[in-house]
């Protein structure tokens, strides 16, 4: 009897005319990721990171796969996977089959060390499997370490019905005082959000970017047809939006601001709920709401209702407590880890940028 032959791994790195291919691996994967997309890595390109596709491939199918950014420094470099690799869950092996080959690609270009941020919830075995690797856990994470997610099975009708009842209630609201949600139209729309995010950022206490960032992600996503700027208005004056990303399983809330102005109309609510209908209408089945305190996400089924009325002030707080009214359920990710390749280089990167943006 002739036994089949065996098949053999290879490892490619995926050219410009590959990119559907690319995609339609990361948005159907389990753990798949905007910030693995092909749409992020070129988005990057614009901001000074070099995006490098790798993927392992059976009889010519995609099984796992890297989008690694390589940012150049002075005669070295750093090398970063943001919500990757994209492994299947239960496949060990294949981490460590990709994860050589990055290896390879970033000694190749003089990197510091190796950051890498899975898209995976806090797994004692995943954590494990990466220290027994080499990697260490970071003290510096570039994306958040914690999330609220809304299920999006049903259809819209369901997903409100399953929404707290004040919810639906400032929902319903927004619309009788006069709120209306459209779509971002031109350059003078997303001026207008950067004006609303930097007031929102100097109120809510965070970082935010310049207006060409937003400008140039909303571009490269939105001619994919995988990005909105959703704008609320009342009597014709913009007084909030969202930016929401749909990716193959996932939407994302991924920046939002508001005026202090017409809060009374909680346009908030009106905006929300129609982010979260367009990617619904794009096929999602999770809405993550993008970031939110730790130790609120860790205790989010006990507390629930007690953090309604809690006192915790600044930073994020503000914004969970919104979030919250929208969620289901929290993900507390397994974090960073980094794999050094220059020791002493990375002990003085750590030092230096300490909570701030790679």
């Amino acid at each position: 009897m002739i036994s089949a032959p065996r098949r053999t791994a290879v490892l490619r790195q995926m050219g410009v005319n590959e990119s559907c291919e690319w995609d339609e691996f990361v948005a159907n994967a389990e753990n798949g990721n905007p910030l693995q997309s092909w749409a992020w890595g070129e988005f990057k390109r614009r901001h000074g990171w070099q995006p490098v596709r790798l993927a392992l491939v059976w009889d010519g199918r995609i099984e796992a796969a890297a989008q690694v950014l390589l940012r150049s420094l002075v005669g070295v470099s750093v090398a970063y996977v943001p919500r990757g690799p994209v492994v299947p869950a239960g496949r060990p092996d294949l981490y460590e089959l990709l994860l050589d080959s990055i290896h390879r690609l970033a000694r190749s270009r003089h990197s510091i060390f190796l950051k890498i941020e899975p898209n995976e919830p806090r797994s004692a075995e995943l954590a494990a499997l990466l220290r027994g690797l080499g990697f260490v856990r970071s003290p510096h994470t570039v994306q958040p370490r914690a999330t609220l997610m809304l299920d999006l099975d049903g259809g819209p009708e369901a997903v409100l019905a399953r929404l707290h009842s004040k919810t639906r209630y400032r929902i319903r609201l927004a619309e009788k005082r006069g709120v209306r949600v459209r779509s971002a139209e031109d350059d003078a729309d997303v001026e207008r959000f950067h004006q609303l995010m930097v007031e929102t950022g100097e109120r809510a206490e965070f970082a935010i970017r310049s207006l060409g960032y937003y400008r140039a992600v909303l571009r490269e996503f939105k001619k994919r047809d995988q990005a909105r700027l959703l704008l609320a208005e009342v009597a014709g004056q913009v007084i909030a939006g969202v930016m929401v990303f749909a990716y193959g399983r996932e939407g994302i809330y991924m920046y939002g601001a508001s005026s202090d102005e017409h809060k009374r109309e909680m346009p908030n609510y009106l905006l929300q709920w129609e982010a979260i209908r367009w990617c619904i209408e794009r096929g999602c089945s999770r809405y993550d709401l993008w970031g939110v305190p730790e130790q609120a996400a860790a205790r989010f089924h006990d507390e629930q209702e007690a953090l309604e009325n809690k006192r915790e002030r600044g930073g994020l707080w503000g914004v969970y407590r919104f979030k919250q009214r929208f969620a289901d359920r929290p993900v507390l990710y397994i974090g960073a880890y980094d794999y050094p390749y220059l020791r002493l280089l990375y002990l003085l990167w750590a030092r230096v940028r300490k909570n701030k943006e790679m």
